[in-house]
């Protein structure tokens, strides 16, 4: 009896080293390569095809999209050591950007239909992640787009909340316009929600967005949503149709629990 539960403990030893193991930075991204490198060859075969043969190679990548989904719900879910790990391998396929408290992350990698994008977010609730999907471009067929996640910044209100703030772009080639965008999320009962932040007259709003022709704008520096460095102040630049950018700003002021638009703030 004695050896057979010296037997059950080696093996129970054994498959927790195994598990680990494939589990490591090393072996999730050699997987990840393998599958963003099937991905991108199926996606250079698309762009040399004709309408005949669209179909099959779209549905082809729908597919291996979906299979590289359902590996990330598998495995972030149950390693939360994901969360850290830094994917300089990943650079060229998958755009990562990292909160400063290093408690939240965005995800997002180009389906290579029609260059939409399959974007996650990977979260810290308590000893453990939890993973939420924002939206699965690549079933998106007819809507182009390229995105840009800058930061993702935290801020501590006087209720001893955590609010995470998500600074973004989206440009839509065939329309040329672009969307610059801020939402606000907080995490609760190990789930990632968006929350009204931004308050303005008598509304709360959990995400403010304006957007632009880049054609006929110019982009200089001032065009993007940025936070004074104490997070006391949250600046959105004012853009007018016909006039373009101002070099004014729509600024909200940190009250310990809200951004709330003053229009006397500098």
């Amino acid at each position: 009896m004695q050896k057979v539960t010296v037997f059950v403990l080696l093996f129970l030893c054994l498959s927790t080293n195994i598990a680990h193991a494939q589990n490591s930075e090393k072996d999730i991204c050699a997987h990840l390569q393998a599958q963003f490198a099937k991905i991108e060859s199926l996606g250079d075969q698309l762009d040399n095809q004709d309408a005949v043969g669209d179909s099959l190679t779209g549905a082809k990548l729908i597919s291996e999209n979906r299979k590289l989904k359902n590996y990330i719900d598998k495995i972030w879910s149950h390693n939360p050591a994901t969360l850290h790990m830094k994917f300089i391998s990943l650079k060229k396929y998958l755009q990562i950007t990292t909160s400063d408290d290093g408690k939240v992350r965005k995800y997002s990698w180009n389906s290579e239909v029609n260059d939409n994008y399959y974007e996650f977010f990977q979260f810290q609730t308590g000893d453990s992640t939890g993973v939420f999907w924002n939206s699965v471009g690549a079933d998106i067929e007819d809507n182009e787009q390229e995105i840009y996640y800058y930061k993702i910044l935290s801020i501590k209100t006087t209720d001893n909340k955590t609010v995470y703030v998500e600074i973004y772009s989206r440009h839509f080639p065939r329309s040329h316009d672009i969307y610059n965008g801020i939402d606000a999320f907080i995490i609760d009962h190990g789930k990632l929600n968006k929350t009204p932040f931004f308050r303005i007259a008598k509304k709360s709003l959990s995400s403010i967005v304006y957007d632009y022709d880049c054609q006929t704008s110019e982009k200089p520096a001032h065009v993007f949503i940025h936070l004074s460095r104490d997070k006391k102040k949250l600046y959105i630049p004012v853009y007018k149709d016909g006039l373009g950018f101002t070099n004014k700003y729509l600024v909200y002021v940190f009250n310990g629990n809200n951004y709330v638009f003053d229009k006397n703030a500098k």
